[in-house]
This record gives C-alpha cells, structure tokens and sequence, in this order.
C-alpha cells in the first residue's frame, strides 16, 4: 500500500522525530489538546458559516459549548492569560464575522496528487473561484508566524495552489492567504490580536507568493523530508530524536509525550 503524506505529517517530523515515530510508524493513542480541539471545532463554525448552515449567534453559542467540552475535559491552555485571549479573540472573529458573498466556492475539499512520485494529501479549508481566477483562504487559530515561520507554513498554501493548479489548468491561481483569525491588520499593516485594537483596517491575511521558484522550493522541501523518514530505522526509536528545544510543542502541543522517553 502506497504512503500517504499530508502537509501536517511532514510538519510533524520536522517539528518533532520522535513524535511523528510515536504517532505515524508505532500509532500510538494521540491525546488531544485544548488547540487542536478549539481550532476544530472553530473551522467548522467558518465552514458552517460560508455554507449558511447556521447563523452567526448559533455559531458563537456552538464554540461556547465547545469550550465548556474542553473545560469538562480538562483541556487546559499553558496559562489563564493565554486561555482569555485566545477565546476572545476567537468570539470577536465570530461577531465580526463576515461571509464571503460568492456562490462558486469549495470548504474542505479533500485532495490527494503526486508530488515528484510522492502521494500528498489534504483538506483545502475554503477555495473560490471568479471568471479565470482562483483565490484560497486556509483559517489559522494560532498565533501570528515569525518570518522563518512562514518560510516553511506558507508551503502548504503552496501545494494547494499546485493542486488546484493541476484540477483546473485552465485557471489562474490568483490569491493564497491565511486568515489569522486571532488578529486584524492596523493601519500600518501589521498583524495585532483583535482585542488589542480599538480600529482595525481588516481581517489579518496574510498573502503568499506562487510562482515557479516556490513551486520547486515545495517539491524539494517534500522529497527532503520523505527522503529522512526514509533513511531511518523504523524498528528502532532511538534514531528519531526528541526535539527538546521546542518545549511549547512538548508541553502543550503534542499528543504521544506520555509515551515519550
């Protein structure tokens, strides 16, 4: 059976050997944690939302809910500061929120191609389309990305504007953004946490480049990292190193660290 990669898997591996080993070669029991979980359950608030499934007071009373799950759960944020603002930040979003007013769109579609022989697949969180151009949006809960951050981040807006590029030849792929949805813009451009600013001057979009030098600084990153998974022994877990440097990851984020020794 052929592997499966998705930009995530590969994030994941460079983020951390031994828990993409934990999580992808051993598939160990994965726990959650409160971002994954809030972040979830937020984008299908969105995806709700630009469908017109649900209004924007069952949205923000269907994340409340959401919240109170992972209060029951016990899903805690690193620190009571950290849990305000990322909640509020995420409600005033939902009663800021605006829907994109196009019919021609698509919200988690599910793709699967091939990069240089490699199987890649994923989940495109809104696309639309107007006359010849294509314009996609990927929701980001997280905090804002540090500019080597987003070196690597934006290569997943790139790999979809390289699916789309594939579906629909006949097309230009005109935007890639990502909709940082904790922040807005301030009038000089800058990303600031919404609760922050008294005027904003927009969502925080965050607007990647697609051109052929990004396209091949994508396929070389993809066959980099398939080609270390690799060169690993999948029978020994000593050779996929802990990343003991990125402790917020450790701390927070990862979902195999009781397993991790």
């Amino acid at each position: 059976m052929k592997e499966l990669y998705s930009f995530s898997k590969l994030d994941a591996f460079k983020t951390c050997p031994r828990s993409f080993f934990l999580s992808y070669i051993k598939k160990v029991d994965r726990g959650n944690n409160v971002y994954g979980f809030l972040g979830g359950e937020f984008h299908e608030c969105l995806e709700k939302l630009q469908k017109k499934e649900i209004t924007k007071e069952e949205a923000i009373n269907k994340f409340k809910e959401s919240i109170e799950v992972s209060e029951m759960f016990e899903m805690d944020f690193p620190t009571q500061r950290s849990k305000e603002s990322y909640i509020n930040c995420l409600m005033e979003y939902l009663s800021d929120y605006e829907r994109i007013p196009i019919d021609d769109f698509e919200t988690e579609e599910y793709f699967e191609f091939e990069v240089e022989g490699i199987t890649l697949r994923g989940y495109i969180d809104l696309y639309f389309i107007k006359g010849d151009n294509i314009y996609v949006l990927d929701y980001k809960t997280s905090s804002k990305f540090s500019k080597k951050d987003l070196v690597k981040k934006e290569k997943q807006l790139i790999l979809y504007g390289l699916y789309l590029q594939k579906k629909y030849p006949d097309k230009n792929i005109t935007y890639l953004g990502f909709d940082m949805c904790k922040y807005f813009i301030n009038k000089r451009g800058t990303l600031k946490e919404r609760t922050e600013l008294e005027e904003s001057f927009g969502n925080g979009y965050v607007q990647v480049d697609f051109n052929n030098k990004k396209i091949e600084e994508l396929k070389e990153y993809i066959t980099g990292i398939v080609s270390e998974i690799n060169s690993l022994d999948k029978n020994n877990i000593e050779e996929w190193e802990r990343n003991l440097k990125n402790k917020f990851f450790c701390d927070n984020l990862c979902g195999v660290k009781k397993y991790c020794n």
